[in-house]
């Protein structure tokens, strides 16, 4: 049996311009200097070991940099179809830690907006989970707020919590900045 296809490319566009979006209205005009990318934070092993399936050796990762921030996004995708399985990451970062609370309240407000359940997680300097629907079911996104950067965390797997994966890939990501 083949297991549902996801809009790969769909999904990779919708994070960044969301991330770009909520960037736009940060006030910050400094300039931000980093080499860290998304697709740093997790290797395609431990994305492998996380989501419980084969992923494609080499990621797919979009980078931006909007005069006050740079935003990187990684998409891992399942290298079978028999097991449809992907992970997320969208790193945006902000020069410095109020712009980033800033963006992480920008983005919580939305959520909140949008009628979308959210709820307080445990991990970094503040959290939230978002819950919303879509074809595929109910699905949720993780939000971490760390020091200037902000997280956002997708992951789907048959058979798995997505709470569970996205908190895991987030503690991952997070040992890293």
């Amino acid at each position: 049996m083949r297991g549902r296809r996801f809009p790969r490319k769909a999904a990779l566009l919708l994070m960044v311009g969301l991330s770009l979006l909520l960037l736009a209205a940060c006030g910050s005009s400094k300039q931000v200097a980093t080499t860290t990318s998304a697709c740093s934070l997790i290797t395609t092993d431990e994305a492998r070991q996380v989501l419980g399936a084969a992923v494609r050796s080499q990621p797919q990762e979009v980078v931006s940099k909007p005069k006050n921030a740079t935003v990187s996004e990684c998409l891992y995708t399942s290298a079978s179809d028999s097991h449809v399985a992907r992970a997320s990451l969208a790193l945006s970062i902000a020069a410095d830690a109020a712009s980033a609370q800033q963006l992480y309240n920008q983005a919580k407000s939305a959520a909140l907006d949008l009628s979308r359940q959210t709820a307080t997680v445990s991990l970094g300097d503040a959290a939230f989970q978002t819950q919303r629907s879509s074809s595929f079911g109910q699905e949720t996104l993780l939000t971490v707020l760390k020091d200037n950067t902000v997280l956002v965390v997708e992951a789907l797997s048959p058979g798995h919590r997505q709470l569970d994966l996205e908190q895991s890939l987030a503690q991952i990501a997070l040992n890293r900045l």
